[in-house]
Parts: structure tokens; C-alpha cells; sequence
């Protein structure tokens, strides 16, 4: 068995080798070769295989790209599933920071004051959480400013806008929940 290993260990660094020089033949069958394990983590982090194979797509050509970059064969693997890792949580990211405008006015407006309704109700939405959550999502949502300028305005870190961000969408999706079940 440690046999095994030690030639699939050498095997992989020689591929790694050869794609760092460019063999484009080498670098397919190296994917090849990681798919599996590529494919595992994206899906143990996104629970869907349409954005696991999108992380995947992601993290090739981020490997294709960088693969020069690459100081020791040795940590190959290692430095691949950390970029399909990014890849995935990038992935996620971009899941949260969409927010299905289309289900809040199928449940809550009529087809005659629709927007005035749905507006009514976001604002009702926001103003029902903190106040330092409802700041940061309304700047960035409904003003449209970057994480950069939301932490100029507000002199908060930007580490500290992310955050107010994250646990935001989530207090904001936990009043929209529970208002549904109120009104449903």
C-alpha cells in the first residue's frame, strides 16, 4: 500500500512538473487525476452540483493560470483544493447577496400597488433589525456602495462591514421568514 502511494505521489509530482513547463497534456491528465477529490469538496461546501462544477471550472483555470507559480510540487494538491475551496465560498457569497425580490412581492403585494407595497414592506423588513445591520445592508443594497465606501462612511473596518454584511442577510432572512409564517 505504501508503495502504491509513494509511485501515485511521484507520478503526480512528475505531471506537476510538466505542466508547470507548459505540457497542456500534462495539466489535463493532473485534473484528471484531482477531479474526484476537486469535486468532494465543492460539494461538501455548496450542496449543489451545478455550483460545484462551477467552483470546479473556476479552480482549473485559476490552476492553469498560476501552476507556474507553484514553488514545491510537493504541496500541489494542497494548494489546488484551497483554490477550489475560495472558489466554492466565492460561490456562496454571491448566493447570499441575492435577494429574491420576485418571492417577497408574490406574497406580500397586490397586483394593483405592487411596488408601492413591496417597498412598504423592505423598508418594514429593515427597520425591524439592529440598526447597525439594517445601516450596512441598506448602503450597500439599496444605495448600491462598495465595502470599501460603506467602511470610509461609517469609519468601520472593512473586516467589520463584511461582518455587519453577513450577519445582516441573515437577520434580514430570519425576520422575512418568520413575518411569512406570521402572515401566512
Amino acid at each position: 500500500m505504501k508503495d502504491e502511494k509513494a509511485v501515485g505521489g511521484f507520478r503526480l509530482a512528475l505531471l506537476v512538473q510538466k505542466a508547470k513547463s507548459g505540457n497542456n497534456e500534462a495539466f489535463a491528465e493532473l485534473m484528471e487525476t484531482c477531479k474526484r477529490d476537486m469535486y468532494r469538496t465543492a460539494a461538501a461546501i455548496l450542496n449543489n452540483d451545478d455550483d460545484a462544477a462551477d467552483a470546479m471550472q473556476e479552480a482549473y483555470l485559476a490552476c492553469f493560470l498560476n501552476i507556474s507559480k507553484l514553488e514545491k510540487v510537493q504541496y500541489f494538491k494542497t494548494w489546488l483544493i484551497r483554490i477550489v475551496i475560495n472558489k466554492s465560498y466565492d460561490i456562496l457569497r454571491g448566493r447570499r447577496e441575492h435577494i429574491n425580490l420576485d418571492e417577497i412581492s408574490e406574497t406580500y403585494a397586490d397586483d394593483t400597488d405592487e411596488f408601492e407595497k413591496l417597498d412598504e414592506f423592505s423598508n418594514s423588513i429593515l427597520h425591524s433589525i439592529d440598526a447597525n445591520y439594517s445601516l450596512i445592508l441598506s448602503l450597500h443594497y439599496v444605495s448600491g456602495y462598495s465595502v470599501k465606501e460603506i467602511s470610509r462612511i461609517t469609519s468601520l473596518n472593512e473586516n467589520t462591514v463584511k461582518t455587519r454584511l453577513s450577519r445582516g442577510r441573515d437577520r434580514l432572512k430570519t425576520a422575512v421568514e418568520e413575518r411569512s409564517r406570521n402572515n401566512g
